[in-house]
């Protein structure tokens, strides 16, 4: 008993904790693990939590089937291990070009721009860096007009992440069109003026959540073409793949879609109409 009630069955909800699991051993309560990581490096640790989960858990749960290929190590064998996506809720309205424009202008950018967004935690791996190279090479291949919004604040304990980003956008020929909003209560505000999500992840992400936020909110997304996000975009119908850590390919889809309102729109409504029937 925990506070006088019983407990059936412990739930551990990522990777991370592994006190539910040793907790589930040492009463003999089955437990359920939620993973939602997907470790590379260093190999080692990769191993040790691969085997933690298998070995202490009665059910692996996983959100997306890269995350399950990873935890099973690609053996067939562990039948207990299955996969379930992640979900958000749908806006309640549907969002209009005009409130997009209304929208823009009240985060200070201009309305009729193509508005990229970004959001993420600011760290080696998520990709601003590559995202800022290929804003660069938009400018000098002298692409449309558009903006630039990267929200997002660097782990705990590493400020330099965020100050090297900071630099890197003051020495970028598209300075004047970029924002950084390390910290914000309001990121709805951001999808409702954005007009392209680009999720440049230089490693897998285990799943990829703001790109199914972005198609709740009728965004096309640009991701890159590994981990759970080539599960949640659909290759030029809800948006744009590109090799991973590629910067041209990059560039040309971004290219491609800040130049195409009616391609945004078609696969932001794609994309809207995929998240309502599977992320929901």
């Amino acid at each position: 008993c925990i506070a006088g009630r019983t407990i059936h069955i412990a739930y551990t909800n990522t990777l991370a904790v592994l006190a539910g699991s040793f907790w589930a051993l040492l009463y003999a309560k089955p437990h359920v693990w939620h993973v939602r990581e997907i470790i590379q490096k260093p190999k080692i640790v990769a191993v040790c939590f691969r085997w933690l989960a298998r070995t202490l858990s009665t059910n692996v749960i996983c959100n997306s089937k890269e995350t399950l290929t990873w935890i099973s190590g690609g053996n067939d064998k562990y039948k207990r291990n299955c996969m379930v996506w992640n979900g958000v809720d749908v806006p309640a309205d549907i969002i209009t070009d005009d409130q997009r424009a209304v929208a823009k202008e009240k985060i200070g950018f201009n309305a009729g721009y193509p508005l990229i967004l970004m959001i993420g935690r600011v760290n080696a791996w998520k990709g601003q860096d590559l995202l800022m190279d290929a804003v660069d090479l938009m400018v000098e291949k002298k692409a449309e007009k558009f903006s630039l919004a990267i929200v997002g604040g660097p782990p705990p304990g590493r400020p330099e992440f965020i100050e090297e980003l900071k630099v890197r956008v003051a020495c970028s020929p598209a300075a004047e069109m970029i924002k950084l909003v390390e910290f914000t209560n309001d990121v709805t505000a951001y999808y409702t003026a954005a007009d392209i999500l680009v999720v440049p992840s230089k490693e897998p992400e285990p799943f990829g959540r703001v790109a199914i936020e972005a198609m709740a909110h009728r965004l096309p997304v640009v991701a890159a073409n590994h981990g759970g996000l080539k599960e949640i975009v659909v290759h030029q119908e809800t948006g744009l793949l590109f090799t991973p850590n590629d910067t041209k390919q990059l560039t040309s889809a971004l290219v491609t879609l800040i130049s195409s309102l009616s391609l945004r729109s078609q696969m932001g409504y794609a994309g809207q109409k995929r998240q309502t029937q599977f992320f929901s």
